[in-house]
């Protein structure tokens, strides 16, 4: 019995499994932390400032150079230093987090009252653009508009 554990520790399959766990992350770094008070300062930085950027018509390229501005600008800011906001994260936090939370937000204002849609789509490139215009009446108010 000895001679054969002798024969599978001097192989080479065992020897790279063993080289390979000494260099493979535990799994338990893939899964989400509980976030600390800084981190949760990080992400409403980052969410604020795609906020704005959508907010303004600004292009995903203006964003990743102003969080880069604004790191060096708040060079002493802990939190200015952890955003690291580009385009595909940026894009992720608009599609899954800021859209779906915008359009229930604008669902709940309209309510069980009357509105009109209008709309008119168009080419830009490969991209096709679906602009909406929808319009109630409010009493408050009279009419409104959400875009």
């Amino acid at each position: 019995m000895g001679s054969i554990q002798l024969n599978h520790i001097q192989r080479v399959k065992y020897k790279n499994s063993i080289v390979s766990k000494k260099v493979t992350e535990p799994i338990n770094n893939f899964f989400v932390k509980k976030s600390t008070c800084e981190e949760n300062k990080v992400i409403a930085s980052e969410t604020t400032m795609i906020y704005h950027n959508i907010r303004h018509n600004l292009s995903y390229n203006s964003l990743d150079c102003n969080l880069k501005l604004i790191a060096k600008i708040f060079q002493d800011s802990k939190v200015a230093k952890k955003i690291s906001c580009g385009r595909t994260k940026s894009e992720m936090i608009l599609v899954n987090v800021l859209y779906p939370v915008s359009v229930q937000s604008k669902l709940s204002e309209l309510g069980n009252k009357k509105f009109s849609i209008s709309f008119d789509a168009s080419n830009k490139g490969n991209v096709k653009y679906l602009p909406l215009c929808v319009r109630y009446f409010d009493k408050k108010e009279e009419y409104k508009t959400l875009y």
